[in-house]
């Protein structure tokens, strides 16, 4: 999935938050404005590694994946405007 879509929906800053809760255990986080700004132009896949590897988050690539895709089902079900 292409990152520009993805970032047209403001899903980025809902994934933010939802990664500081799970794994900093920090409401309102933030990432650095350089990493941020890398991801949204990225294809999907790349940008979780690329997050997963910058924030030396302690989970697999694989599984970092999986919960990146879980978020965008739950982002398109529940947040998205049609």
């Amino acid at each position: 999935m292409d990152g520009t879509i993805i970032d047209s929906l403001m899903f980025w800053g809902e994934m933010w938050r939802d990664i500081g809760k799970r794994y900093f255990s920090v409401d309102n986080y933030t990432v650095p404005r350089e990493l941020d700004l890398a991801v949204r132009t990225m294809l999907y896949a790349d940008a979780m590694e690329l997050i997963r590897t910058n924030l030396a988050l302690p989970v697999g690539k694989e599984e970092f994946l999986r919960y990146g895709v879980d978020g965008l089902i739950n982002f398109y079900k529940n947040t998205a405007k049609v």
